[in-house]
């Protein structure tokens, strides 16, 4: 039998720190030495959640997520 934790789990998100980075220059691992430039970033309490590559509605070329990350 499993015992009950003597403090109650209460989610909350007032003690994470929430940071969104734009146009960070990453390096690439290949031996190319180029450098990978996506849109925005998401970070949560230091980690790196999600990659954000923005569309342009005005565009007239059609791009994949694949093709804007390259």
């Amino acid at each position: 039998m499993a015992a009950e934790p003597s403090v109650p789990y209460v989610a909350t998100t007032q003690h994470n720190i929430f940071k969104i980075v734009n146009q960070l220059e990453i390096d690439s691992p290949s031996s190319d030495n180029s450098k990978r430039i996506p849109d925005g970033i998401l970070y949560i309490n230091g980690l790196p959640v999600v990659v954000f590559e923005f569309k342009s509605a005005i565009r007239e070329e059609q791009a994949n997520i694949h093709d804007a990350y390259k």
